[in-house]
């Protein structure tokens, strides 16, 4: 029987004792999918997270060999309108693949994740190792764009300074000071107008060209 996520996540504390921290040549940071994200009111919008690995020729990058046990972040708003794009619910929030179980998912204005693996279960490695730099996906966060047009940042950290979430499967190395923050915008557009307009201008020509050409074959009746 796999211990539970509790009895891992005890394991794992214990295990911080004396984990060494990753060496500072490497670069670790969080990624999303895109830098901004266009939406209507109203709509969803998945964010998708990474840790990235980068690094230089004669570094020993830890991810491919390692992985990683676990993996935590927070999403803080910073926004600028009255009505900015959120995470409605914990289950907005999907965990990355690999990764067994949530134990925190809390919604915005601050939508948080932190997930493990199972005592038995092999860490998390990159998606690909073929090229520098090595990411590895972490979660997918799901938005819903709010009523106002306008465009509202958001800044992708640790879950605390002190945070140990990010912790290496054989050696124990902590990542989470290490790791750079991110940020990505959604912008949120109100549907033009206009727009319908410019749909029937073919159709608004063509039909004052058959006018035209009807009131030029029209003659008028002469009196006998």
């Amino acid at each position: 029987m796999k211990p539970s996520l509790i009895s891992r996540s005890f394991a794992i504390i214990a295990f911080l004792a004396t984990a060494p921290l990753a060496p500072a040549a490497i670069i670790y940071s969080f990624q999303t999918d895109q830098s901004t994200y266009n939406a209507a009111p109203g709509d969803m919008v998945s964010v998708n997270v990474y840790l990235r690995e980068s690094f230089a020729a004669g570094d020993s990058p830890l991810l491919a060999s390692e992985g990683i046990l676990g993996a935590g972040f927070i999403a803080a708003e910073q926004s600028v309108t009255s009505n900015p794009p959120q995470v409605l619910a914990s289950t907005d929030i999907t965990p990355g693949t690999g990764f067994d179980g949530v134990s925190i998912a809390t919604a915005s204005p601050d939508a948080s994740l932190f997930e493990s693996v199972d005592f038995f279960s092999p860490p998390v490695k990159p998606l690909s190792t073929s090229n520098d730099p090595y990411d590895i996906f972490i979660g997918r966060l799901q938005f819903t764009a709010g009523a106002t047009p306008g465009k509202d940042g958001y800044i992708l950290t640790t879950r605390s300074p002190t945070s140990q979430d990010f912790v290496t499967g054989t050696t124990g190395t902590v990542l989470d000071p290490l790791i750079q923050p991110a940020t990505f915008q959604i912008a949120v557009v109100a549907p033009e107008p206009a727009i319908a307009w410019i749909a029937l201008l073919p159709l608004l020509v063509l039909s004052g060209r058959t006018m035209s050409r009807y009131a030029c074959e029209v003659r008028p009746a002469v009196a006998e």
